[in-house]
């Protein structure tokens, strides 16, 4: 199960947001489609950090196999601490034992980030690169 979800959001569409206004593109430049006025540098360079997060998060898969938790938290040396883990929460036991699939939103990864004190981001990565396995 290979990510498949690498996205590219339109810095028009992120500078239209921002702005509340529909913004083009006129030759190199960005402009209100309205008035023509040109976008400023500094909007633009704004609109290209929320641009990349908006994309950072939609490219996450939102589920991986079981196969490719298991193999990704082997790699970083994690696998053992869940099995401990998983002992001494017989609900997150079994979610974990009867899973095919791994899902971002799940109580299971809630748990996993909680007791390892990872952050959401980070555990969007852990998933980009098991997807990979």
């Amino acid at each position: 199960m290979e990510n498949k979800n690498t996205v590219s959001i339109p810095l028009v569409d992120i500078l239209s947001e921002m702005l509340n206004e529909r913004v083009v593109m006129s030759g190199e430049d960005y402009v209100i489609f309205s008035n023509l006025k040109k976008i400023e540098k500094t909007k633009i360079d704004e609109a290209l950090l929320i641009k990349a997060e908006k994309e950072r998060v939609l490219s996450v898969p939102t589920q991986i196999t079981k196969r490719q938790a298991a193999l990704y938290l082997e790699s970083i040396g994690l696998y053992d601490d869940l099995l401990v883990m998983l002992q001494g929460n017989k609900l997150t036991q079994i979610e974990w034992d009867c899973a095919a699939n791994i899902f971002r939103s799940s109580p299971l990864i809630n748990s996993l980030g909680q007791a390892f004190n990872l952050t959401p981001i980070e555990i969007d990565n852990m998933f980009v690169e098991a997807s990979k396995l």
